[in-house]
């Protein structure tokens, strides 16, 4: 027995398939290795920040300021850098384009930088 269907069978839509970009993964996993090495950079010689204390006594100076330097470079500066890598793996594994994260978290740290060096300059009253 022969079953005659009067209408095609309904079909799933086309949904094009998203091609992984071989140049944005190889990019923006060297912007992330470089956007690792400068905040490895930074956090180092943030260290070194302390010396701007060396030439005020107890009451000339503003610890605060530097605290907050401190808080903003190598706290805030690592928590923008773990987010922004794993939005970027995020969108590497689902086949978008990536490469503007590493970019858009290295502006954020040089913000922060640019940030804590107000501070440090206003640590000597």
């Amino acid at each position: 027995m022969t079953y005659y269907q009067p209408f095609p069978a309904p079909q799933a839509p086309f949904v094009p398939v998203r091609r992984s970009h071989t140049a944005d993964v190889v990019v923006t996993s060297m912007l992330i290795t470089t956007y690792v090495g400068g905040f490895v950079l930074v956090a180092f010689f943030s260290l070194f920040w302390v010396m701007g204390t060396d030439s005020c006594s107890y009451q000339t100076c503003n610890y605060d300021n530097l605290t907050w330097a401190y808080i903003l470079t190598d706290l805030v500066g690592g928590l923008v850098l773990l987010s922004t890598s794993i939005a970027a793996i995020v969108l590497m594994v689902r086949k978008h384009i990536a490469f503007w994260v590493p970019l858009l978290g290295m502006a954020v740290q040089l913000v922060l930088l640019v940030i804590s060096f107000g501070l440090l300059d206003s640590i000597v009253a």
